[in-house]
């Protein structure tokens, strides 16, 4: 049966201590360690705060409980000296403003309380109490709860007075668990006396023996202002809660405030319930209860003395002590130190009763040594004495170390009990146990009631320590007359390593015993233990070599006890750790392998994963993170078994090198890799051996793993490499078809409603809308450009390039070709000459990189899809030449300036008839016919203007026939020193440029790279015929709507229009381009950009028209070179240093495939793996020690003791398996099995023993490496 007093029946443990806001507390009662202290923290606003807890274990608990709108530590701390001699009115400054003040106040937290410790140092009931010698064995705790009756932010608590109390009761019952009859005695103030009453009448009337055991270990309550009969005041503040609650719409605890009303029910049944209380309580524990009343009242506190609880309230029963402190109610209870005179009559009552327990403790500790001597140990008598030590348990405790000490110098260690035929007195006491002898032969030295206490802790040691000495508190002891005692040897020389062959032996307090033991075992008779005994060694035996347990300092494995294993140590491959370890490894080394291949391989997914794919990324990255973390656990299962298995078969095997305590702790650097830095040592003895080196591998690998894997295998989003590819586009007409244009312009007007102009409305609709949008743009770009500080260069191609957009998430951009140096120009022809050439991209791309038949994944909010290509396509370009001119060389083409001709706008078409036709004229010679191409030298005819425009001013021409190009003709401002600008406008298809589109969800651009060498996606370099230079005729259709539609013709009627004054204005004043502006030339480039755009939707990828229609009714296919790279998820990493994970997962692999080999290598079979905790454990308690780990047992190995080779042998005879070191390795042991004087026959070989010799002799395929 368990004892009393054995620490598992009391659920106890040493060297732990749960502070009170725990469910429990367990109290330290037993540890040597006498000077523990728990830490102090901060005081818990509710539960329990041990203030000071004991040096020794304590004899007394204090709880101070606080009252109304009170608080655990504020309600009992002092912030200044009070003032004694001060009038009552000055003494109670703030009076009922600080009694409403802390009424309706929101209790300050752990912050705010430190920040007024270190502004207002305090005295706490700690500092005060700690003073005082006759305090130093108490437990002093405070305890808070909630008592506020209204609360400005949080809810208050709204239980009664009894709810409070049971949640009190059982607070104070879970403090008290590790010693439930331990004195306790209350300090409460104000309502807190009554939480105490209706406590204690509830503990009462429990059931529960740690709720009832509360009552009955009250030996006394001080009470500070309570109102037992209730408060006038009680009315005056329900009335100020209520008018609070009302401003803060806060409710507030009715049920405490008008339970203090005076008279009120709650109060009038409390005393008559406590009464009966009382009276249990002073039978059990000789009950005293102390009642201090305030001696001065508050200001503007109704009633004559000013007091918030009258003195007929506050004072306690006929059986109290009543007296008077000189403080109001709310300072009552706070002292400022202990030179206080008011602290002085309290502490005088808390030494008066903290004198009575002490006295009552040690009263009843001599009372039950005394009826040891005038009773005897009959059994009658001994039931009687277990249930009074069962009561006295607790207060033995805390003179528990105190006895140890005098007990052990007055009773020696190697001191026994007489034997029966040598003392006659002994004989007549013969009946009396051993541990009652001790103490009833020194009675007449035991009169002190403290070493009457020391005895009995005496006592409770001899009944945990020894398991064959008499325990009082045995209620069946077991009939001990048949043993017979002697003494001991007193050394070990006195018995010789040789007595083992003896049949009979003797041990322990000298019983005799028929079986064998290890001689080197020996036991001495102590009263506080019973252990071995040196060491004995025979002069037989080498220095090394030593028996069973030889120089063990404990008996480890009982000579009574045999030990053969149930079950062999090596499994088949068909049971179930071998088959799940055989499994494992095939998981791990697969998909470590598929990892890593995947890993070098990097596949792209395509159209399998994303959000049009068959799995959704998350999932994806879901799948890959789970079977990555998989193939670690599993890797790091297989490891550790492959190196369990290893150390252990190298520790079965005879001549191996054995194994190392550094050795068997190498399994936990891959589960615990902490332990590596933890336990450094052992790193210094096997990692720099081939198994520690591959362990630390494998451990370094297994914590690297799954991040390898989410780094290099996990799918990503990127940008997969150009492949080329050829795509298809559906063509239905050949560049700039403006007819083509018109039908398929987007309009809500139908062909019946304007049969005429549906078409032409709808085109210049849209080139006001992006010409415009255009050239907002390029301005924007110029003007952001200055403001910044920037200027742009005289060299074309180093300026801003012409740029647009298109379908309003697109960007443009194209590039000047044909570049031409203009100051050279300027200079050749003495004039301002400007030739720039605008390449835009090919817009049949767009819609062929959206066609679904090319498979190109199109972008999505994810960037998912986003892609970039490359197209082998003719592009689009318009050439603008501009020459500086004067009236005088403009003549021959101003209609108003011929002789005999008058320009009438509003006749202008009749008069233009009037103009020779071609080819029966050239026209009049100009000087800038070589400039522009005119006359018969060239092939084309120049152009009639009606006018001169006025300044600021442009007129159009682009009536004449069979012509190909459109001119503009303006003035630019009288500043400029140009005259009149005349410029000439064109379009092509150009071979030399490639078209580039890149595209996300947020937009895309679309640009052109031209004229470049390093390009090998230049149209040209896969149609190197294609011509350069064949300047379309359809164009100038195109752009004569779109001059019109851009008011550039306004100048024929004085229009005035903003956009072509802006156009003069943008005229170089010089030969030279201008860092700060664009140029006309430039500007008419970019606003004719939307034409290039516009003229090449659904229009032909070859160099040439193949069709005699100038478009088809249905489109046809056409194919063309492209390079594409889209974004999608990929297996990879994303930045170029995360290839240093390749190693892990390469080393993964490898080691795994190393582990399956070793695995299979053995055939599957497993042994018992020795070095598992579990394992280890079983075969170390059951082995013989040795002094090659001397010290090692507390701290454990140090030093060279990690790098001490073991092995694990067996014992033939019993087949007892064990672990030794190997400098043991030849050492002869004792068997455990009985000694036979009949003679034996030859045992046959057992199965056991047979695997033991096989698997010792390193039989197996890899046996050498052991």
């Amino acid at each position: 049966m368990v004892s009393i007093l054995d620490e598992s029946a009391w659920g106890m443990s040493h060297k732990k201590l749960y502070y009170p806001h725990q469910p429990c507390v367990w109290f330290k009662w037993l540890a040597k360690d006498n000077n523990y202290c728990p830490p102090q923290g901060k005081i818990n606003d509710s539960g329990f705060t041990v203030l000071q807890d004991a040096v020794h274990n304590p004899e007394v608990d204090i709880i101070f409980v606080h009252g109304l709108q009170g608080h655990p530590k504020k309600t009992w701390s002092a912030i200044k000296k009070a003032d004694q001699d001060t009038p009552a009115s000055k003494e109670t400054k703030g009076g009922i403003r600080t009694w409403f003040s802390r009424l309706v106040r929101r209790r300050s937290g752990a912050k705010e309380a430190q920040a007024d410790c270190k502004k207002n140092p305090r005295a706490y009931p700690k500092d005060l109490l700690s003073q005082e010698r006759s305090c130093a064995s108490a437990r002093i705790m405070t305890c808070g709860y909630d008592s506020d009756i209204i609360k400005l932010v949080n809810t208050a608590n709204f239980s009664t007075i009894s709810g409070q109390a049971e949640t009190l009761l059982n607070a104070v019952a879970r403090v008290r668990q590790e010693c439930q009859r331990r004195p306790l005695i209350f300090i409460t103030h104000s309502l807190g006396r009554l939480m105490i009453r209706a406590a204690l009448n509830s503990s009462r009337r429990k059931r529960a023996r740690d709720l009832r055991a509360v009552a009955e270990s009250v030996f006394a309550v001080i009470f500070f202002g309570t109102p037992h009969r209730g408060s006038g005041m009680a009315g005056f503040g329900e009335m100020v809660a209520h008018a609070t609650s009302v401003l803060t719409m806060k409710p507030y605890n009715k049920n405490i405030v008008r339970a203090l009303a005076e008279n009120s029910e709650i109060l009038t049944n409390i005393p008559s319930d406590y009464l009966n209380t009382e009276e249990d309580m002073a039978k059990l524990n000789r009950f005293e209860s102390s009642t201090f009343q305030e001696g001065k009242g508050m200001t503007g506190v109704p009633g004559s003395q000013g007091k918030v609880v009258e003195d007929d309230s506050s004072e306690g029963g006929i059986n109290d002590c009543n007296d008077h402190i000189n403080r109001n109610q709310m300072d009552m209870c706070k002292f400022y130190g202990a030179d206080d005179p008011e602290y002085e009559k309290v502490l005088g009552e808390i030494k008066r009763h903290l004198s009575r327990v002490r006295g009552q403790i040690d009263e009843q500790s001599y009372n039950v040594l005394m009826s040891l001597e005038e009773h005897g140990v009959s059994s009658n008598r001994r039931m009687e004495l277990r249930q009074l030590l069962i009561k006295l348990l607790p207060l033995a405790r805390s003179v528990i170390p105190l006895a140890r000490r005098k007990m052990t110098k007055r009773f020696p260690a190697n001191t026994v009990p007489c034997d029966q035929n040598q003392d006659i007195e002994c004989k007549s006491r013969s009946h009396v146990p051993f541990c009652a002898l001790i103490v009833i032969d020194g009675l007449d030295e035991l009169k002190d009631p403290v070493t009457a206490g020391d005895a009995i802790a005496f006592l409770k040691e001899l009944a945990i320590n020894s398991d064959r000495s008499w325990s009082p508190f045995d209620p069946n002891p077991p009939d001990r007359s048949h043993i017979h005692y002697e003494r001991a040897p007193s050394s070990h020389q006195e018995q010789d390593i040789a007595s083992h062959h003896e049949t009979s032996s003797t041990v322990g307090l000298g019983i005799r015993n028929a079986r064998r033991r290890p001689a080197s075992i020996h036991f001495v008779d102590g009263l506080e233990e019973v252990r071995p005994r040196g060491e004995s060694r025979s002069p037989h035996l080498s220095e090394h070599a030593t028996p069973r347990s030889h120089t063990s300092k404990t008996a480890l494995l009982d000579s009574e006890v045999r030990c053969p294993h149930r079950d062999t140590i090596a499994q088949r491959w068909f049971r179930w750790v071998p088959m799940t370890i055989l499994v494992l490894a095939v998981y791990a080394t697969v998909w470590s392998g598929l990892y890593f291949f995947v890993a070098c391989l990097k596949p792209r997914y395509g159209n399998y994963v994303g959000v049009d794919g068959k799995l959704a990324a998350s999932t994806a990255n879901l799948l890959s993170a789970l079977f990555a973390k998989t193939i670690e656990l599993a890797y790091v299962t297989v490891f550790v078994a492959c190196l369990g298995q290893f150390l252990s078969r190298r520790a079965l095997q005879k001549g191996s090198n054995g194994i190392t305590i550094s050795d068997m702790s190498m399994r936990t650097w891959i589960m615990q890799p902490g332990s590596m830095i933890v336990h450094w040592e052992t790193l210094r003895y096997s990692a720099l051996t081939f198994l520690g080196a591959m362990t630390l591998t494998a451990t370094i690998i297994a914590m690297l793993y799954t991040t390898a894997a989410e780094a290099l295998v996990s799918p990503k989003l990127l940008a997969g490499p150009h492949e080329d590819r050829t795509l298809r586009a559906n063509v239905s007409t050949d560049f700039f078809n403006p007819y083509y244009m018109g039908i398929n312009c987007q309009t809500p007007i139908s062909n019946e409603e304007d049969p005429l102009y549906r078409g032409t409305t709808c085109l210049q609709m849209q080139h006001v809308g992006q010409a415009y949008h255009n050239y907002i743009a390029y301005l924007n770009g110029w003007s952001s450009m200055i403001t910044n500080g920037k200027h742009a260069s005289a060299v074309l191609e180093e300026r801003p390039p012409p740029s647009g957009s298109i379908h309003d998430n697109t960007t443009v951009t194209g590039s000047w070709i044909d570049r031409s140096n203009m100051t050279e120009l300027s200079l050749h022809y003495n004039r301002m000459v400007l030739n720039v050439t605008a390449a835009m991209p090919h817009a049949g791309v767009l819609a062929a990189a959206k066609d679904p038949v090319n498979g190109i994944k199109q972008p999505q909010n994810s960037s998912e899809g986003q892609f970039d290509m490359m197209v082998a396509a003719p592009c689009p370009a318009v050439n603008v030449l501009c020459v500086g001119m004067n009236a005088s060389e403009l003549k021959p083409l101003i209609y108003d300036m011929w002789p005999g001709k008058k320009f009438d706008v509003e006749k202008w078409s009749e008069q233009e008839k009037e103009v020779p036709k071609w080819p029966n004229s050239w026209l009049n010679r100009t000087v800038v016919d070589d400039i522009f191409g005119w006359g018969p030298k060239y092939g084309w005819r120049p152009p009639i203007f009606g006018m001169l425009p006025f300044e600021n001013q442009t007129i159009l021409n682009h009536s004449a026939p069979f012509g190909n190009t459109m001119y503009v003709l303006g003035k630019p401002p009288n500043a400029t020193k140009i005259d009149y600008a005349l410029c000439s406008m064109k379009a092509k298809k150009t071979p030399r440029c490639s078209v580039r589109y890149t595209a996300s969800a947020s937009g895309a651009r679309f640009s052109t790279d031209c004229e470049k060498s390093d390009n090998p996606w230049q149209f040209d370099r896969f149609f190197p015929d294609a011509v350069d230079g064949n300047w379309s005729l359809d164009w100038k259709n195109i752009a004569s709507e779109w001059g019109n539609s851009l008011s550039l013709n306004a100048g024929v009627n004085d229009g005035r229009a903003s956009n072509a004054r802006l156009l003069m204005q943008l005229t170089p004043s010089g030969y030279s381009l201008e860092p700060d502006l664009p140029s006309l030339a430039e500007a008419l480039a970019v606003m004719a950009g939307n034409t290039l755009i516009m003229g090449t939707e659904n229009a032909t990828f070859l160099p040439y028209w193949n069709h005699s229609d100038a478009s088809l009714s249905e489109p046809e296919t056409q194919y063309f070179n492209a390079t594409v790279s889209v974004i999608d998820y990929q297996s990879s990493g994303t930045e170029k240093w995360q290839n240093v994970f390749f190693p892990v997962l390469f080393l993964t692999f490898v080691t795994s495939v190393l582990c399956l080999g070793y695995l299979l290598s053995e055939k599957g079979r497993q042994l018992t793996d020795f070095t598992e905790p579990q394992n280890l454990f079983a075969l170390a308690i059951n082995s013989p020690a040795t002094s090659r780990l001397e010290g090692a047992c507390g701290a454990g190995p140090q030093g060279p003791q990690f790098k001490e080779k073991w092995f694990v042998g067996m014992e033939e005879d019993d087949e007892h398996y064990y672990i030794r070191t190997k400098a043991e390795e030849h050492t002869p042991l004792i068997s455990a099995a009985k000694v036979s004087t009949e003679s034996e026959r030859p045992k046959s070989v057992s199965p056991a023993l047979e695997e033991y010799r096989r698997l010792s002799t390193g039989q197996s395929v890899l046996g050498r490496l052991y």
